[in-house]
């Protein structure tokens, strides 16, 4: 598959972070699990700003404990 620009990676990061400010409970167990291991890939970025956009997705700690 093809290399995605860092500006997409960035934002796609930071539009996600957005959606689960605004709908956190509606996301399921099996929808946080990708998002916590898409999310942890995406620190490990060779862009900075991907990186950064990363660190800004969050879920709500008692809603979803999957063990990291």
């Amino acid at each position: 598959h093809p290399v995605q620009p860092i500006i997409l990676r960035a934002y796609a990061l930071y539009t996600l972070a957005k959606a689960l400010s605004t709908a956190k409970r509606a996301v399921t167990d099996a929808v946080a699990k990708d998002i916590i291991r898409y999310s942890r890939n995406a620190l490990s970025d060779k862009a900075l700003a991907v990186q950064r956009a990363a660190c800004e997705v969050r879920l709500p700690p008692d809603e979803h404990c999957i063990p990291l």
